[in-house]
């Protein structure tokens, strides 16, 4: 009896957390309930500028701060038509409801060690590092050294790629260097191995593939 009974929790907590996982928003909606809860919390950390006796002792603060609130949120408002156009756009699945289901996406946007690479400031980050002119200005010249790699250049064997081979980038993120290397290297077959569906997602964006 007391074996069955185990069993029993054990089949509730299985139902229970499939129930979880069934429920567990796509990509495009967890990313934009980030965006919303970083929206928020800018939208509260400026509430204190509309109180009358703060707007009277410091007028010019108060200006200033609040053009500096419209800045931010227009920023905002850019990097939510970015995510649309790069994620697709979030369905509906009642905000609310949601908010107490996926908290743990939910979390600051540096994220947990588990979920780091899937989270909306990795996903900016690796974005901003890999596919903007400032960030190919910082870490291009790592792109470029790898590559020299590949083709032998600098190695005692001078042997690198040949012809039609087969190069793996493990962890390839949004693929920028896999991207490289298949540039640099005609002929050669380039497979880029990500396990964050956020990452994959951007790089098959920027790819277009």
């Amino acid at each position: 009896a007391t074996r069955s009974r185990h069993r029993k929790r054990a089949r509730d907590c299985c139902t229970s957390m499939q129930l979880l996982r069934s429920v567990r928003p796509p990509l495009a909606t967890r990313l934009a309930l980030q965006h919303a809860a970083l929206l928020g919390g800018m939208s509260h950390e400026f509430a204190a500028l509309d109180e009358p006796e703060l707007q009277q002792s410091l007028p010019r603060h108060c200006a200033t701060m609040k053009a500096y609130q419209a800045e931010l949120l227009a920023c905002g408002a850019a990097n939510s038509a970015a995510l649309a156009a790069v994620f697709g756009r979030a369905e509906n699945h009642g905000t609310d409801r949601l908010r107490s289901v996926v908290w743990p996406w939910l979390e600051p946007l540096a994220g947990t060690a588990e979920d780091e690479y899937e989270h909306l400031g990795s996903v900016w980050r690796h974005m901003a590092r890999d596919w903007t002119a400032g960030g190919a200005a910082q870490t291009g010249h790592l792109r470029a050294e790898v590559l020299r790699l590949l083709r032998g250049e600098g190695l005692a064997s001078g042997a690198g790629v040949p012809p039609g081979g087969e190069v793996l980038v493990l962890g390839c993120g949004q693929a920028r260097l896999a991207w490289t290397i298949a540039s640099g290297l005609p002929g050669a077959r380039v497979t880029g191995l990500e396990a964050s569906e956020a990452q994959l997602s951007a790089a098959s964006f920027f790819l277009q593939c």
